[in-house]
């Protein structure tokens, strides 16, 4: 009897939740539709892996990516990716090999020998680099040293399969089989029995909440023991569904999922932290495994169906809508609820799904409303239920395409349609003067009559009504008007504006009009003002649908839902974390605190009083930065100037927010402004960007939370000769080559004239020996023509005139010896030089010879020694000489400015009859003097700059040679 009493009760709640499971949405429809789903886990940075048959995926800016499988790798399968205390993932495949995660890319770390598994495989990380794992032995893996250490062998025996249990706050690793619970703590396995032999029971389920382990057995009675009473447990018989077979679950600290091995999940929870609730979740889905995340994210992975998200187990979405239809319009009274469907099925549920009307015909149903005690107008299945169609059975009066209605406090009933509006009356007669009525159509349903207004004809989709001023608002061709008792109907106007107008709620006659981009305006007492908008809270002013109630306005714009607290002036949204996908939402509807939800496949209700929630902070991560389609390498944010195209990729992980939050960017050193997008849209790319320095920045906004900021820092070079040193470098560099080129050719003309020098020492060196050769060469010569006529004066024995001539010659020997080592004399001593040579050549010559010396200028010259006496005796030797008669000889100084001239004239035979005596007399004979002197005038001229130099002149008389002429410039130097 009591087992027969457990099965009714176990029916009957199975009955009553199967139509209910929690609200969620689905990613991985496309990337995993072919897969059959092991694994999925949820890592501390909120990356989710997938172990799949087809091996790992990761999950990045709302798609999976496939991993790249180990080439070590037997299988492609895949299971239980876990993140280390370190932060390394790991996971395994049925082969017993384990990898560890890198860079999207698996790499084989370990392989537990075949002996030592079986394919029931559980593992859990330790401190230390350590893992324990559960397969047919207990073993525990030291990753450091690679050892493998078997604690316990044949843990896992056929028939009773190693399930886990969880980890405790203390530190305690949980799991069980049909027989034994055990415990790892601190290295040590503890095993406590808790069959019976008598009463022949064993564990299928075991599970933690708030530190208490349950566990399910056979007899359908849940034990519940305390951690701390291993002992001697304490056994408490609270009721559970029953499992007939097993399940594999995911604990968290406040409830308990578990999965069946067929179809569905099981929500379980303790209800005032004592008796232990069930609730039976996708009945009609296979749920191969269960993920949780952070506050308080589920994720379920199913077989070729993706991943089901549950943003919060707390929400609930009824499942009402059949499988094969969609939801097109509903409408709610007293959590009851009525839709229609594409199918043109009505449908009304409260408990269950009943069908209420089949339309077999092709007029569409479009809408359905609820009136309050509007027996008359209705299906006779559906009462107080009003909606459109043609030639439904049982229906007498047709309302063609019923756009709105709004129900008056008397139960009277204002119809929108498209032909105008009409008003029928709750078992009252109309009153003929409201409206203006001017038309009346019996029905044996009801009184209907159109308010007419004479030529009043518009297409309404939306009314309202003030009760205390008797006026109607409806919308027509998107603009508010007003239409009064006396069948006036105005645009109202908005600061002289028309009013474009989607909707119309009315709370305690005051008119809620939500608009086509002007927000929500009010209406009261008649006066349009603006109420809500982007200035005070609202995040689109596109309004499509406004509901009041419990002084909370509902808002349906462009964006999704927003709620605003009219009291307290509060505002916030309901999205994904909530469980609604605002991308899917047709209609809604609010009853007292619950928020009804159409997404066409269904109808989601949501206790506004149970959603709000604290988020959890969210992080935007920079993920890489790209130069020219090249990945940046981190600290580098110095670049070429042809480096100028820029990519930033940031993450954003969190999948609970990700599709409500935005992208903010700005890159500073452009013009750009604040920019935003989908935060999945995570490449942000700069082409062609100018030298300069530049600061990107990044955040991510989830509502009125944002991420901290991202900031990266970066410069772009200028090309070289766009750079502020560049030309002053040329200017320095041109100034180094021209520096160096002159520093070089300084050296090579040092150098030049270093050996130029040495090279003119050496010659001035060897003329001035060749010089002192020629003067003493010279001075024999001369000397040896004056002893010659000293010798010649003493034969004939002058003795007088010998003596004096040999005090000459003693002098002029002197002299000679004193010029013969100087470069420069005096020119009076040249002169004196040359009296004293004449008066001694004047001895040899007799009495016919006479000369003159005369000099025409200052003193205070030097000239060169020695220099005029070849000349001198160049004239005696060959002009003079062979002369008879009177020999005469003239030498005439005469200095300008800049030249000092000396003329040598002789009277003699002529130059050309002393070569003919010369060649006779001595053929070959080169004057010795004359290749001296024009050395000398040479070296003088390259050593001092000073020009000289000699020509001769004959001269002639009637044709005749009488004599030669010595123009000789000699070069001199001042002494003042």
């Amino acid at each position: 009897m009591r087992t027969i009493y457990y099965i009714i009760l176990f029916l009957f709640l199975n009955a009553a939740l199967i139509a209910q499971t929690p609200a969620y949405f689905v990613i991985g429809e496309d990337e995993l539709k072919n897969e059959d789903i092991y694994s999925v886990t949820q890592a501390s940075d909120e990356t989710i892996y997938v172990g799949t048959n087809s091996g790992g995926f990761v999950y990045r800016h709302g798609a999976f990516k496939r991993i790249k499988p180990s080439p070590d790798q037997v299988g492609s399968a895949v299971f239980q990716f876990e993140e280390s205390r370190e932060g390394d993932i790991f996971c395994y495949n049925m082969s017993g090999q384990i990898f560890r995660l890198k860079n999207d890319a698996l790499y084989l770390v370990f392989t537990i020998p075949k002996k030592h598994i079986n394919r029931n495989m559980i593992y859990f990380f330790l401190p230390n680099g350590k893992i324990l794992f559960l397969s047919g032995d207990l073993m525990l893996l030291d990753f450091k040293s690679k050892e493998l250490l078997v604690l316990k062998k044949g843990i896992n025996v056929p028939g009773r399969i190693i399930s886990p249990i969880g980890k405790t706050d203390d530190g305690k690793i949980c799991f069980h089989d049909s027989r034994n619970f055990y415990v790892f703590l601190n290295g040590t396995l503890h095993t406590h029995s808790i069959y019976s032999d008598q009463e022949k029971k064993g564990i299928l389920e075991a599970f933690i909440l708030k530190n208490k382990i349950f566990y399910v057995s056979r007899d359908w009675i849940s034990k519940n023991q305390f951690l701390k009473e291993w002992k001697n447990p304490e056994r408490k018989n609270n009721f559970i569904i029953r499992k007939s077979y097993r399940s594999i679950h995911l604990n968290k600290k406040e409830y308990n999922y578990s999965r069946r091995t067929t179809k569905g999940l099981d929500f379980l929870f303790l209800d005032k932290d004592s008796t232990l609730q069930s609730e039976y979740w996708f009945p009609d889905t296979f749920i191969s495994t269960i993920g949780t995340g952070e506050h308080p994210l589920t994720l379920l992975g199913t077989f070729k169906k993706g991943i089901y998200v549950i943003p919060n187990p707390k929400i609930k979405s009824d499942r009402i809508v059949p499988e094969d239809d969609n939801c097109r319009n509903f409408c709610v009274k007293n959590d009851t609820l009525f839709f229609v469907t594409e199918k043109q099925h009505i449908y009304r549920f409260d408990k269950e799904r009943k069908l209420l009307f089949d339309s077999k015909t092709n007029e569409r149903i479009n809408f359905i409303f609820y009136a309050e005690g509007s027996g008359d107008i209705h299906h006779k299945k559906t009462r107080n239920l009003i909606f459109s169609n043609k030639n439904v059975a049982n229906i007498d009066y047709f309302l063609s395409n019923v756009k709105d209605i709004y129900q008056k406090k008397s139960g009277d009933i204002i119809i929108a349609h498209v032909n105008g509006l009409r008003q029928f009356s709750n078992n009252n007669p109309v009153n003929k003067d409201r409206w203006n009525t001017s038309v009346a159509v019996e029905s044996t349903l009801s009184k209907g009559k159109l308010f007419d207004a004479k030529n009043f004809r518009k297409r309404i989709s939306k009314i309202s009504y003030d009760e205390t001023r008797d006026m109607i608002y409806y919308v027509s061709g998107g603009t508010l008007y007003s239409f009064d008792k006396k069948g006036v109907s105005e645009i109202v106007l908005l600061q002289k504006n028309n009013i474009k107008a989607t909707d119309l709620e009315n709370h305690n006659d005051t008119i809620y009009v939500g608009t086509y981009g002007d927000g929500i305006v009010r209406i009261i007492n008649g006066i349009p003002k603006n109420y809500f908008n982007k200035t005070n809270g609202i995040h689109n002013e596109y309004i499509r649908q406004v509901k009041f109630s419990n002084n909370r306005l509902f808002i349906l714009h462009q964006e999704g839902i927003q709620i605003y607290e009219t009291k307290t002036g509060n505002t916030y949204p309901i999205g994904i974390p909530e469980g609604v996908d605002n991308t899917s939402i047709l209609n809604i509807d609010v009853e007292r605190n619950n928020l009804y939800v159409n997404t066409g496949s269904d109808i989601i209700k949501v206790n506004v009083d149970k959603i709000k929630q604290e988020f959890p902070d969210f992080n935007l991560t920079l993920d890489s930065v790209m130069v020219n389609e090249n990945r940046v390498k981190e600290g580098k944010n110095k670049f070429h100037h042809r480096e100028k195209n820029i990519s930033f990729h940031t993450n954003f992980k969190n999948i609970l927010l990700d599709k409500e939050t935005q992208l903010w960017h700005k890159l500073e050193g452009t013009n750009t402004p604040w920019e935003n997008r989908p935060i999945h849209e995570h490449t942000i790319k700069y082409k062609s960007l100018s030298p300069g320095d530049y600061k990107f920045r990044a955040y991510a906004q989830f509502r009125d939370s944002k991420s901290e900021e991202i900031l990266y820092f970066f410069k772009i070079r200028a090309p070289i000769w766009q750079r502020w040193w560049f030309i002053p470098s040329i200017i320095g560099f041109l100034t180094g080559i021209i520096y160096l080129y002159f520093k070089q050719r300084e050296k090579k003309e040092k150098e030049l004239n270093r050996i130029r020098l040495e090279k003119e020492v050496a010659e001035r060196e060897q003329i001035e020996s060749e010089l002192k050769a020629l003067r003493s060469q010279m001075n024999p010569h001369f000397i040896f023509n004056s002893l010659n006529s000293i010798q010649d004066l003493i034969l004939r024995e002058e003795t007088d005139k010998s003596y004096d001539y040999i005090v000459l010659f003693s002098d002029l020997v002197r002299n000679t010896l004193n010029h013969s080592n100087k470069k420069f004399i005096p020119i009076e001593k040249e002169l004196e030089f040359l009296e004293i040579y004449l008066g001694l050549e004047k001895l040899r010559f007799k009495e016919d010879f006479n000369y003159l010396i005369d000099y025409e200028g200052s003193t205070g010259i030097e000239i060169p020694s020695l220099l005029v006496q070849p000349f001198v005796e160049n004239a005696l030797l060959h002009g003079l000489l062979h002369k008879s008669g009177e020999k005469r000889l003239e030498i005439k100084f005469r200095l300008t400015e800049d030249r000092l001239e000396c003329n040598i004239t002789d009277n003699g035979i002529g130059r050309d009859k002393a070569h003919e005596i010369r060649q006779r007399q001595r053929p070959g004979h080169q004057s010795f003097s004359m290749d001296a002197i024009k050395k000398r005038l040479d070296f003088l001229g390259s050593q001092y700059g000073m020009k000289g130099g000699y020509t001769f002149k004959d001269l002639f008389e009637n044709g005749q040679a009488v004599g030669t002429r010595v123009e000789l410039f000699i070069p001199f130097k001042r002494t003042f």
